[in-house]
């Protein structure tokens, strides 16, 4: 039988796709006064004109808000999986009602503020890590080679998002001399960087990195982390 497009484009109005998205219609939108590691790559004017109220031209639509909850619960399943396996040292769990404190550092215009997702020790190495979610068939465009991988837009600011995190830990180097609980201990700062990114469709992990951040990129982030606070307060 000949595949029929429309079959493959049809999408069910029954009531469960209802109520996702007026489920998702309800949801507050998470605010944001000062410049985050999965943002500092924001473009200024998007910065600005969101602080403003402008209606976005590409507004995000319950369905990519679903995909993010299930990358959410995706993210909580490995943890426990790597805690399992002795790999997990600590898990910020990140929902949107807040179940972790933010790391926060600088003030005004240098002011950086966001939340980690799993501190991991990989054989004698702590890292702090990040893990995302993609279609098996999209990595058929992104690079193995981890100098040839940050050449991807989408990857660069993955890059500089772990960065961040990783400035943050060393910023706030207090809270993992005592910021957990008892049960807990103290917990080790991490000495570099691990991203991941899982296939959502076959459930394998397609890209793995483990990498120091250098001088530069803990620059970029500083200039980076300015230029958003600077369009977030510019008056036009």
């Amino acid at each position: 039988m000949a595949y029929n497009r429309e079959w493959g484009e049809y999408i069910s109005d029954g009531v469960v796709n209802q109520v996702i998205a007026s489920w998702h219609k309800k949801q507050p939108e998470r605010s944001q006064a000062c410049a985050s590691p999965s943002t500092l790559l924001d473009c200024p004017r998007v910065i600005w004109l969101k602080k403003h109220g402008v209606e976005p031209l590409n507004k995000l639509g319950w369905g990519k808000k679903q995909r993010f909850m299930l990358g959410q619960q995706l993210e909580n399943m490995i943890a426990n999986q790597l805690k399992d396996e002795g790999i997990l040292l600590y898990h910020w769990k990140d929902m949107f009602d807040g179940e972790s404190d933010k790391f926060s550092h600088g003030e005004g215009l240098d002011k950086l503020e966001g939340t980690p997702d799993l501190l991991l020790k990989i054989g004698d190495l702590v890292v702090i890590s990040d893990s995302k979610t993609s279609r098996s068939d999209s990595f058929k465009y992104v690079p193995i080679d981890k100098d040839e991988i940050w050449e991807d837009p989408y990857w660069y600011k993955y890059k500089i998002q772990l960065t961040a995190y990783f400035m943050l830990c060393h910023w706030n180097k207090d809270w993992f001399k005592g910021g957990v609980d008892s049960e807990q201990g103290n917990l080790p700062l991490p000495k570099a960087c691990h991203l991941f990114s899982y296939a959502l469709d076959d459930g394998i992990v397609r890209r793995e990195l483990i990498w120091t951040p250098t001088k530069a990129d803990m620059e970029e982030v500083e200039r980076l982390t300015r230029r958003w606070n600077e369009a977030y307060a510019s008056p036009t």
